[in-house]
């Protein structure tokens, strides 16, 4: 896997991609493996491929290599992460996902979510021993992470989220404190007290539904889920890649075509329709798969 991984390169990618675009076909740049199964099934495979790039930092070096080499029948697919909070302006051939990530994009605006929850909680379970609605639990812990993934992303502290346990995260079956979260990531009281500084100035905190959707991490989502369910009110084990393997999978292109993100692909190929430079012919793409999905 590493040895893959260290192959798929811009420099590496960049002649696959203009040979792929040589024999009529649009390309499609996306982080991952995983990125790449999701999109397909959005895509009419006849016009399209979409390409790993291993990373949105190789989607956006591939961009700008293609932009310089004149090609014009592509374009990338990436997550937001803080770039739609932070209001990063957008390149006109990279679409971000409405939300944080794809996780949260079907989280936040489907029920799929709470369809996994219902299918591995014991309810017995979890109605007699738990004063809070789960996913209120599930989302205030997973946005304090976001906080403090925000600040440490913005101060480039250099804060390592790799490893974390949620048990030390939790205290009471209830999260504990921001202040607590922030010190269990970084110890340094200095970089706390500025931490609340701009949490209190910024007024981050308490949360509400829009700062969730952009600042809560669709892995961290998961990984609380997969803590609280499996420790507490297990019906049958759950693990990481049943949740975002079920998620992604139950996510329909007729949901797809409700986000900022088709949108915006829809609007760019209404603007090369202008230029009487129509490479992508999107409407046809979109109306093709709906078609294969209606008739399923």
């Amino acid at each position: 896997m590493i040895n893959r991984q260290r192959s798929i390169t811009p420099e590496n990618l960049v002649g696959k991609i203009e040979m792929l675009m040589a024999t009529g076909k649009d390309v499609i740049l996306v982080e991952g493996l995983n990125d790449v199964t999701f999109f397909k099934k959005m895509f009419n495979p006849n016009r399209c491929r979409v390409i790993e790039c291993n990373g949105k930092p190789n989607v956006i070096k591939l961009n700008k290599m293609l932009k310089q080499r004149k090609s014009k029948t592509y374009f990338g697919l990436v997550d937001s992460d803080f770039d739609n909070f932070l209001e990063v302006p957008e390149d006109d051939k990279i679409f971000r996902t409405d939300t944080h990530d794809i996780e949260t994009m079907i989280i936040f605006n489907t029920k799929h979510f709470e369809d996994i929850l219902y299918s591995y909680i014991d309810l017995e379970k979890y109605e007699k021993t738990f004063d809070k609605n789960i996913v209120d639990f599930i989302i205030d812990l997973a946005y304090k992470i976001g906080l403090v993934r925000l600040i440490n992303h913005e101060k480039n502290w250099s804060i390592d989220f790799s490893q974390y346990n949620v048990e030390d995260l939790v205290s009471n079956k209830r999260a504990k404190s921001l202040k607590e979260i922030f010190s269990y990531f970084c110890r340094d009281q200095v970089k706390l007290i500025e931490f609340m500084n701009i949490v209190d100035t910024k007024g981050y905190y308490p949360k509400n539904f829009d700062l969730c959707r952009q600042l809560c991490c669709g892995h961290d989502i998961i990984k609380i889920t997969i803590y609280t369910i499996n420790t507490f009110y297990k019906l049958k084990e759950l693990h990481f890649h049943n949740v975002e393997e079920i998620l992604r999978q139950k996510y329909t292109f007729e949901e797809f075509s409700q986000t900022m993100m088709y949108e915006k692909i829809k609007a760019y190929n209404e603007e090369l329709v202008t230029l009487q430079k129509n490479y992508f012919n999107i409407k046809e793409i979109f109306n093709n798969t709906f078609t294969k999905l209606v008739k399923k």
